[in-house]
């Protein structure tokens, strides 16, 4: 599987492209005139941090493989934090609350739709689990720093300058960082 899910879903709803954050900076550097671009360029990777912070647990896995998932799945994205994340998004990007929670419902139902599509037709927990992994570095990169997402979901990962950080020492990095939370914590039940 080598889908970038940020740029599938920015493809897929329209959005111009996504621009990747310095993540030297603690605030975004990108002049990002228009709303619509702001609105895309936090909503987009702050919803996906938050499935993939959901696919940290069986039951999150569970919550995004069942049915009932298609309806309010900004709350059940980001639980309790739900209204906080939205009301930062939508700060940020200078529209309504209720624009922004339409908008990170409509990724959250893209991302979901495109992860099924790129999983077997009965997906597992842990293929659920897999693929949020894998997309994790291409999500990081494209965080607004403002938005403070890492805080807000309770992973202090996300908004650490050295997870989003590029290069072949960083990559190389990255894959034993992967290998390691794979082998640590694997989430198939042990009997």
């Amino acid at each position: 599987m080598s889908i970038n899910l940020v740029e599938a879903i920015q493809k897929e709803l329209g959005y111009a492209p996504l621009q990747k954050i310095n993540p030297n900076e603690t605030h975004s550097s990108i002049a990002f005139t228009d709303q619509s671009v702001r609105l895309a360029q936090a909503a987009i990777p702050a919803t996906l941090a938050g499935l993939y912070k959901l696919s940290r647990t069986p039951e999150g896995c569970e919550k995004i493989l069942s049915g009932n998932f298609y309806s309010d799945k900004v709350n059940k994205t980001f639980g309790a934090e739900a209204e906080e994340m939205v009301l930062h998004i939508a700060t940020f990007a200078s529209v309504s609350k209720e624009k922004a929670h339409t908008t990170c419902e409509a990724i959250a139902a893209c991302g979901i739709k495109i992860m099924q599509h790129n999983l077997k037709p009965l997906p597992s927990v842990n293929n659920v689990r897999d693929f949020f992994t894998a997309q994790r570095n291409n999500i990081l990169p494209y965080l607004v720093p403002e938005l403070k997402t890492g805080n807000v979901i309770h992973d202090n990962t996300i908004d650490d300058s050295t997870n989003k950080m590029k290069g072949p020492v960083s990559n190389f990095m990255h894959m034993i960082e992967r290998f390691f939370s794979d082998s640590d914590e694997s989430i198939t039940p042990k009997k």
